[in-house]
């Protein structure tokens, strides 16, 4: 799977927001 899939971003975005809810 190449890395400009949505579910690829989509993922990123979702750990992105789970880290920084997780730190605030």
């Amino acid at each position: 799977m190449s890395p400009n899939t949505p579910t690829f971003r989509s993922s990123r975005i979702l750990a992105v927001n789970s880290l920084a809810f997780l730190d605030a």
